[in-house]
């Protein structure tokens, strides 16, 4: 997992991809640090996501759970993604090359001048 910034004092004012690498620029002098040296703890409330049994799992448990873990996604929908897609986990799911396709073209449409 990569994790992001760093001290107490420091803001970031963007994070980019330089050379295969994570990088933020915090405004310093030192104006970019790698993702090798940031440290950041996320907090992120997934109840309203996740099915009720799979609340406490951990993320690793979650991406490994069938598909019918996350909040809307029926047994029904779960066999159809399985044998249409072969998607059987969350993870297949977020994983899935048509998924990254249509999810990618969702952001660029938000990003059109």
């Amino acid at each position: 997992m990569q994790q992001l910034p760093c001290t107490p004092n420091s803001t970031i004012r963007r994070i980019r991809p330089i050379r295969g690498r994570l990088v933020a620029d915090t405004g310093r002098k030192s104006r970019y640090t790698t993702s090798r040296e940031l440290h950041m703890a996320v907090a992120i409330d997934l109840t309203k996501a996740l099915d009720k049994g799979f609340e406490s799992s951990s993320i690793t448990e979650i991406l490994d759970a069938p598909v019918s873990a996350l909040s809307g996604v029926t047994k029904a929908h779960a066999e159809h993604l399985a044998a249409d897609f072969n998607i059987k986990t969350v993870r297949d799911l977020g994983t899935n090359k048509f998924y990254a396709l249509a999810a990618s073209l969702v952001t660029l449409e938000a990003h059109q001048g």
